[in-house]
């Protein structure tokens, strides 16, 4: 039995813990885990999590390109609307993701 078990988002989300979040957006045991996350980082709007959304919607992105896991599309949906939740902070990094060499990354920063 294991000791530990994937982040409770839900009570990392009530308790606006962004570090908390950030760490659970690549956890791959259970895809719904990183899903959540980012969905709740962009409704909290915490600049912090720019970047790390970035991240991961590029590693999503990637992953569908290389058809890694069926999940990376969720992921990929997921991310670029909790970005274009962000709002202002957002704006100048997806602006540089235009210039991404994967066309995903570079469609989904359009659509945030």
């Amino acid at each position: 039995m294991p000791l530990f078990g994937p982040p409770n988002v839900e009570k990392l989300k009530a308790k606006r813990n962004i570090k908390g979040l950030i760490k659970a957006l690549p956890y791959e045991k259970d895809s719904r885990v990183p899903q959540d996350a980012a969905e709740a980082l962009g409704e909290i709007g915490d600049p912090r999590a720019v970047e790390p959304l970035l991240a991961a919607l590029r590693d999503a992105a990637r992953r569908v390109s290389f058809g890694l896991f069926s999940e990376a599309e969720g992921m990929l949906s997921t991310t670029t609307k909790a970005l274009g939740r962000m709002g202002a902070p957002a704006v100048e990094p997806l602006i540089a993701a235009l210039e991404d060499e994967e066309q995903r990354v570079h469609s989904a920063a359009v659509e945030a």
